[in-house]
């Protein structure tokens, strides 16, 4: 790390398997500064920036070194997308683009897929409530990515609350409780 007004460099050097191949991939600062996020060959390692040790990573067969191309955080810190290829060909070519959005806290990934070609660039807006991806294929896509939004547009369709059976078969044990504000339970 470098202090930019200075040129010099400033508090710990972070070691990660990169180095055996001497690349890494993508790099995202935390919203708060304090973790930054690194694609190497192991996935998507977190490293505390004060004192250059791992914290956690995100590993899982469907994030790889040679795919990743651009990560960023939430601006609440609470989410992290990745952008990747989502599948490569006999030639090496990139076959649709996909985006991998984690939920940090429980550690649950989200795809979202739709490009045709590999996803160079993401950004949230302020309030962390839309993504945008720009891809290869010539696109933006923008991705309401707002659980109230989705359960209100779930609503609309559907028009009633989940059955007490449906209710068992997605959330298992917990608690019952109306999924739709307007509608009475079971409608």
């Amino acid at each position: 790390m470098w202090d930019v007004a200075t040129g010099q460099s400033v508090g710990p050097s972070l070691t990660t398997q990169a180095q055996i191949v001497g690349v890494v991939g993508i790099l995202a600062f935390s919203p708060n500064g304090k973790t930054l996020a690194i694609g190497d060959v192991e996935g998507i390692r977190f490293w505390d920036v004060s004192t250059g040790q791992p914290t956690g990573q995100l590993r899982a067969a469907f994030i790889d070194f040679i795919s990743q191309r651009v990560v960023i955080f939430s601006p609440d810190g609470q989410a992290l997308a990745v952008g990747r290829c989502g599948r490569v060909d006999t030639l090496n070519n990139c076959i649709g683009g996909e985006i991998f959005l984690w939920d940090l806290p429980t550690g649950q990934p989200i795809s979202l897929a739709g490009h045709a070609s590999l996803i160079y660039t993401l950004a949230f807006s302020p309030d962390g409530k839309i993504l945008v991806s720009g891809s290869q294929d010539a696109t933006l896509r923008v991705w309401d990515i707002d659980p109230t939004s989705w359960r209100t547009r779930a609503c609309e369709r559907a028009g009633r609350n989940l059955l007490q059976d449906e209710w068992q078969q997605y959330f298992g044990d917990a608690p019952y409780r109306k999924t739709c504000e307007n509608f009475p339970e079971g409608q």
